[in-house]
């Protein structure tokens, strides 16, 4: 599925504008690779010395620019189309079954100019003035946005 306006695509046109797209997979597998925020595991003290005070503080990084890369993967056997997403070289997910012909044809074509994951969600820490601090978790969300050339 992608996120934000519904555009077809053919072989040879790609949208202009960034595109989200979701993934496949058990989030209990993508966090094994995510890089953990070192200031989740700080004391509410610490933070507010460090000024987080009124902030969210979140477990995982909301957002990876580097090391993100796309493979695609014709020997899967439930989907020749399917593309891995990869990061720092470590297998995260794959891009869903909807998107992967088209984020396939991009990479077979060079197409693809920038690659980023955003997270959202899991575990996340807020920080208040008088000293409290309250902890909650949300489900987790990954979106994979790509830019084309």
């Amino acid at each position: 599925m992608i996120f934000g306006k519904k555009k077809e695509t053919s072989k040879n046109e790609y949208p202009k504008e960034p595109v989200c797209y979701c993934f496949l997979g058990k989030d209990e597998d993508r966090v094994k690779v995510l890089k953990g925020n070192p200031k989740f595991e700080m004391s509410t003290k610490e933070l507010i010395e460090a000024g987080y005070s009124g902030r969210a503080v979140y477990r995982y990084y909301p957002e990876y620019k580097y090391g993100i890369s796309l493979e695609p993967e014709p020997s899967n056997k439930n989907d020749p189309n399917a593309v891995k997403v990869l990061i720092n070289g470590e297998f995260f997910g794959y891009v869903n079954r909807e998107d992967a012909p088209v984020i396939k044809s991009a990479l077979k074509n060079g197409i693809i100019s920038n690659v980023a994951l955003k997270v959202s969600g899991g575990s996340v820490r807020r920080i208040f003035e008088n000293g409290q601090s309250t902890a909650d978790r949300y489900d987790l969300e990954f979106k994979l946005r790509i830019e084309y050339k």
